[in-house]
């Protein structure tokens, strides 16, 4: 585990006063940290079982199942739904139904429909033309269609054999939210595709877009590790990297920079940072 880990906000702002001061910051340590913290995920995605598809279950009730004799089972299968008060039985309870609205339609205060399940799942959902499970929130004052909670496992787990495991499609709004007090927000990974794919058809907006909110200047928005390979490959047919001038003329002055930085000054100059250091020493490039 990195430092960074396992240090306080203050610990890190007082790092980066530090490295302001000229103590510096090892930069070679830190890539090297975040290698071995790349390889030691890639590690454990690699150790987890691969996810296997349920198992095929038609619950479709048969038509002779209303025919069954009541006195093969327990003397509560059979008998009427009591309504505010616990009703056992040791038979399967089948609603067919052919309403617009459904078999059942359940409002409750403050909750509708409550599943529980000791070795199955809890509530499970089947479609045979449309969606298995259909959350709505109704607005303006709702939250989540659907939510998932778990203090120990998957929140929400979607598993696909062919299609997507999971969707998330928005019109006006964020398709998929991820955020994470601790460790990765989102985590991606994929055996021969790519671990994460964007695209956009805005002129305006980003494909991927990273921002780093720290206050620390040691901070990175983007990291790439390419391990044996190239860290990042870039292309584009107007021009393959752009750089965003500082607000200053000529090479740093003031700070601690790392071997290697490259500045664009506010003329368009461009500098690399030859020696670490406080302010380093530069070199103009073109």
């Amino acid at each position: 585990m990195t430092s960074d880990e396992t240090s306080s906000p203050a610990e890190r702002g007082n790092r980066a006063d530090a490295e302001d001061a000229g103590t510096g910051w090892d930069f070679t340590a830190r890539l090297t940290a975040l290698r071995e913290q790349a390889l030691r995920l890639l590690e454990e995605l690699e150790q987890r079982a691969e996810p296997q598809p349920p198992a095929a279950q038609d619950i479709r009730p048969a038509r002779d199942t209303a025919s069954k004799d009541a006195s093969a089972v327990a003397t509560a299968t059979g008998s009427p739904l009591v309504a505010g008060a616990s009703n056992s039985a040791t038979d399967t309870t089948y609603l067919d139904a052919s309403g617009a609205s459904g078999a059942l339609y359940v409002v409750g205060d403050p909750g509708g429909v409550t599943g529980v399940g000791f070795s199955q799942p809890g509530l499970r959902g089947y479609g045979y033309g449309s969606n298995a499970v259909h959350g709505y929130a109704v607005p303006p004052n709702a939250q989540a269609g659907v939510c998932g909670e778990s203090p120990s496992g998957d929140g929400v787990y979607g598993y696909s054999t062919q299609g997507r495991g999971t969707l998330g499609v928005s019109l006006r709004g964020i398709g998929v939210l991820a955020f994470s007090r601790d460790r990765e927000a989102l985590n991606a990974y994929s055996v021969d595709g790519d671990g994460i794919r964007a695209a956009t058809r805005s002129s305006a907006a980003a494909a991927v877009l990273a921002e780093n909110g720290s206050e620390s200047p040691g901070g990175f928005a983007v990291v790439c590790l390419g391990q044996s390979g190239t860290g990042m490959y870039v292309s584009g047919a107007h021009a393959a990297v752009q750089l965003g001038r500082s607000q200053s003329v000529g090479a740093p002055t003031t700070g601690f920079h790392n071997a290697g930085e490259l500045v664009l000054d506010a003329n368009a100059d461009l500098y690399l940072c030859k020696t670490t250091g406080v302010p380093g020493v530069w070199k103009f490039v073109a």
